[in-house]
C-alpha cells in the first residue's frame, strides 16, 4: 500500500473543502494521511489522482470517502471498567437533580459506544428514565451505525468485554446470527435517538448531564479538539459529565478551572462551575 504525501494530502483537503465545502484539515495530518492511503487501497484506487477524480465525477462517492475515513470499529464494552464505572459512579450521579436527563454521544463514526450505552440503561432498567441521543455527520454513517452486522471475530471481542461488565449475562439476546455475521435485534434501534448533525453543532441542552465523547480527540489536531471540547463546556450546565476515554489526554486543552475530575485513570471529568 502506498502512503500519502503531505501535498498529496493537503491537495485532497484543497479539493474536498472547495467543492464539498467539508474541512478535512481539523483531523491529525498523521492520522489523516494513514486513513486515506487505507481508502484508496479499500477501493482500488492507485493514486491520490484517481481518488480526486472518483470524487468529482461519482455521485454519491463523496458519502463513501467521509464514511471511510471517519469510520473507526471499538468494540462494544471495550475498556470494560470504564462501563462499571459508567454504571455504577456516573449514572446514580446524573439521576440525582434532574428528571429525564439526557446522554449525548456526539460524532458518533461506528455505533459501537451506543449500542453499549443502550444495553447499559436497559439492563439497569432506565431506558425510560434518561433519553439517550447521538449524532452523526451524514446518512452514510447512520446507515453503517443502523444497520452494518458484526463479523464473528469481532462479535466475539464485543461479548468478551461484556462479560466482563456482566459476569454471567451474555450479549446473544440483542444479536441474530446469520450467514455467518451478527446483526442488532431491530429492537435495538428504539433504545435510542440518532440525529444526523454537523459536527461542531453538538446537540446540548439543560437536560444534558453526561457527554461521551470517546477516541475522538486522537483523530483530530490539537486546535479542533481543544475548540471542541470548549464548545461542548460553553453550552453544558456546571455539573456535566465529560468521559473523553482512557486513551485521550486533557493535558494540552488547556481546561485549568474549567473541569474538575472524578477519574485521571479513565478520564472522567465534570464541568467546573
Amino acid at each position: 500500500m502506498f502512503t500519502i504525501t503531505i501535498d498529496e494530502t493537503n491537495n485532497i483537503i484543497r479539493v474536498v473543502s472547495q467543492k464539498f465545502g467539508i474541512d478535512l484539515s481539523v483531523m491529525a495530518l498523521a492520522s489523516l494521511r494513514l486513513k486515506l492511503s487505507q481508502f484508496c487501497k479499500d477501493h482500488h484506487l492507485s493514486t491520490p489522482d484517481s481518488l480526486i477524480v472518483r470524487l468529482l465525477d461519482e455521485p454519491g462517492f463523496i458519502e463513501k470517502f467521509i464514511t471511510g475515513i471517519y469510520a473507526n470499529s471499538p468494540d462494544m464494552f471495550r475498556d470494560p471498567e470504564l462501563w462499571i464505572a459508567v454504571r455504577d459512579q456516573v449514572i446514580p450521579e446524573i439521576l440525582l437533580n434532574t428528571v429525564t436527563p439526557q446522554i449525548l454521544i456526539p460524532d458518533s463514526v461506528s455505533g459501537e459506544d451506543i449500542y453499549s450505552m443502550a444495553v447499559l440503561l436497559t439492563e439497569a432498567g432506565l431506558d425510560h428514565q434518561i433519553q439517550l441521543t447521538a449524532t452523526c455527520i451524514n446518512d452514510c454513517i447512520r446507515d453503517e451505525i443502523e444497520n452494518k452486522p458484526l463479523p464473528r471475530g469481532r462479535y466475539k471481542n464485543c461479548h468478551d468485554n461484556y462479560k466482563v461488565f456482566n459476569p454471567g449475562s451474555s450479549l446473544d439476546k440483542y444479536f441474530i446470527l446469520r450467514d455467518g455475521k451478527y446483526f442488532r435485534n431491530p429492537g435495538m434501534l428504539n433504545m435510542f435517538e440518532l440525529k444526523v448533525q454537523a459536527e461542531d453543532h453538538p446537540d446540548i441542552d439543560s437536560r444534558t448531564k453526561l457527554i461521551l465523547y470517546r477516541d475522538r480527540m486522537i483523530y483530530l489536531n490539537k486546535d479542533t479538539s481543544r475548540r471542541r471540547i470548549r464548545e461542548m463546556l460553553d453550552q453544558s450546565d456546571e455539573g456535566t459529565i465529560l468521559i473523553i476515554g482512557i486513551r485521550e489526554s486533557v493535558r494540552h486543552l488547556k481546561l485549568i478551572g474549567r473541569i474538575r475530575t472524578i477519574s485521571s485513570d479513565l478520564n472522567i471529568y465534570s464541568k467546573a462551575g
